[in-house]
């Protein structure tokens, strides 16, 4: 079963937040630059397959927050189509204490 979480950060910068998750999760990010996603954002793996995406919560259109109901987290991470969700959060959730899970969905 495929599991969609999503964390937010809410006194920890984009590039750090790469960092940390890169040495915790044993991974290296791609950055990448899209007006879709708010700017620059980091990603590792491909899409329909298990991947992370960081990015910053911000709506380029109208400089609201994209993740209206977690708009006091500045930096997301979003943790799509995973069946290590309970490996990842615990993970997280040792070596990023700043990481909050705002949403967890089994799809």
């Amino acid at each position: 079963m495929a599991v969609y979480d999503l964390y937010g950060f809410s006194s920890i910068e984009i590039s750090d937040v790469k960092i940390l998750v890169e040495e915790s999760l044993n991974i290296e990010f791609t950055a990448r630059n899209s007006t879709y996603q708010g700017g620059d954002y980091y990603i590792w793996g491909n899409r329909g397959e298990e991947n992370i995406l960081i990015k910053r919560n911000v709506d380029p259109f109208d400089g609201e927050p994209s993740e209206m109901a977690f708009g006091e987290y500045p930096v997301l991470l979003y943790v799509n189509n995973t069946e290590r969700s309970e490996i990842i959060r615990g993970v997280l959730s040792t070596k990023l204490v700043s990481a909050a899970l705002l949403r967890h969905e089994n799809l």
